[in-house]
């Protein structure tokens, strides 16, 4: 006798808004995919807007994969996409989980006289200030990696 333990995920991410516009779109590309996974796992972190037919696209994704015995699973919703999820209760229907972000060990801010940025210091996130830092996390003032060249750009 033989004992799957491990989940087959489908890991869907990367769309930023769902709506009317795109819901259908995503709606058959997930459902396509079902087969062989036992979850389905969407990451809304990303999604900064949905709307009441990206509801329904997540609703009509949970109902094939629960005739089917798949777990749906929305992972870590952008603050206003929970809101949308708490006000319509799609909590009842849906699994809603949030799991720590997964982030490399850094340096804690490191106060230091304006213009002097301690080299290999690293600046707050938006997610730790609540405030946005160049589009990506990190200062534009720094680079791609957050930390300062040798001549200080």
């Amino acid at each position: 006798m033989e004992t799957e333990i491990a989940e087959k995920v489908l890991a869907v991410a990367g769309f930023t808004e769902l709506t009317a516009s795109n819901s259908k779109l995503f709606r058959k590309r997930v459902c396509a995919a079902l087969n062989g996974h036992t979850v389905v796992e969407i990451d809304l972190s990303q999604t900064t807007f949905m709307d009441c037919a990206g509801l329904g696209a997540l609703i009509a994704i949970r109902n094939p994969a629960r005739d089917r015995k798949i777990i749906v699973r929305l992972v870590n919703p952008a603050s206003r996409v929970q809101q949308l999820l708490h006000i319509m209760h799609a909590g009842q229907v849906l699994e809603i989980i949030n799991r720590p972000e997964v982030t490399m060990p850094s340096i804690p801010l490191i106060e230091a006289p304006a213009g002097r940025i301690p080299r290999r210091a690293l600046l707050a996130t938006e997610a730790e200030t609540g405030t946005p830092a160049g589009g990506k996390g990190l200062s534009p003032a720094l680079g791609p990696l957050g930390f300062r060249d040798e001549q200080g750009i």
